[in-house]
């Protein structure tokens, strides 16, 4: 038995928003039990609801399991090539440019696209993974350039922003408490000569592998200061008093001098 499907979309040169649109639109329209070719142009293809739109936007979700990886494909450009198993990517001498919006295993939506080559060609999964640029898990972190985002953002990359605002707790004015543990000059000194690096801060070994709290970072640099001003502080006290000192010694001397002169007289 075959079933017509009425193609209801209309979709200008693709975004990712536009892919999201059709994508959610087209699954909640769609029912497709054989291969049809209806005059809409939209068929049920090899186990797969198959749609295209001017002929290089197509929307794909398969009757059953098409592998580990996709369970639905909205996508410009590129289309899942049923008979040879891969990703075929529709080419011209002017464009071969492709978007793809994929709804993966474990409800992980990815994104991927390439500028054109002007011509067609063929990937695989593992060759798609190179045009991968961005991901969101089921428990909402995004990955840009990277699959498995272990934070709610993780960039692999240059961010560039006008302000970044990082709440914070537990802020470094403690060092200005009397009960804080002021370090002296000799005591670091003597960590730097141990360890290389100021105590409390990451060596570049763990700053490397780690990587850097932005709020944490800053609160210890401002910890940092602040020892530095106490210490300052605490080393101007000292020269004022050691030349209050001198001053006295010098007033005494110059009595001495007085003294001793009218002796010799």
């Amino acid at each position: 038995m075959k079933q017509s499907i009425v193609n209801p979309y209309s979709l200008a040169p693709a975004g990712p928003l536009s892919l999201i649109i059709l994508l959610l639109s087209a699954m909640t329209a769609v029912h497709a039990q054989s291969n049809s070719f209806p005059s809409s142009g939209n068929a049920l293809v090899g186990g797969f609801n198959y749609f295209t739109t001017g002929g290089r936007v197509y929307m794909q979700y398969p009757a059953k399991e098409l592998n580990s990886w996709t369970r639905g494909v909205i996508s410009q450009g590129i289309h899942w090539d049923v008979t040879n198993e891969n990703w075929s990517v529709a080419g011209s001498s002017t464009s071969s440019d492709f978007s793809l919006l994929r709804l993966e295993n474990l409800g992980t939506i990815s994104f991927f696209s390439r500028g054109s080559t002007g011509s067609s060609y063929t990937l695989n999964n593992s060759q798609l993974e190179n045009y991968r640029w961005m991901t969101i898990l089921t428990n909402g972190n995004v990955g840009i350039g990277i699959r498995t985002p272990a934070e709610k953002l993780a960039v692999n990359g240059t961010i560039r922003a006008k302000e970044i605002k990082v709440e914070a707790a537990n802020w470094a004015d403690y060092v200005f408490e009397e009960s804080y543990a002021l370090p002296t000059l000799n005591e670091i000194e003597a960590y730097v000569r141990a360890h290389r690096h100021l105590p409390g801060i990451p060596d570049k070994r763990q700053a490397a592998e780690e990587g850097i709290g932005l709020g944490e970072m800053n609160r210890k640099l401002l910890e940092k200061v602040e020892e530095l001003t106490l210490l300052l502080v605490r080393e101007s006290k000292e020269r004022k008093a050691l030349e209050s000192k001198v001053d006295s010694q010098i007033v005494t001397i110059n009595n001495l001098k007085a003294a001793i002169e009218g002796l010799k007289q």
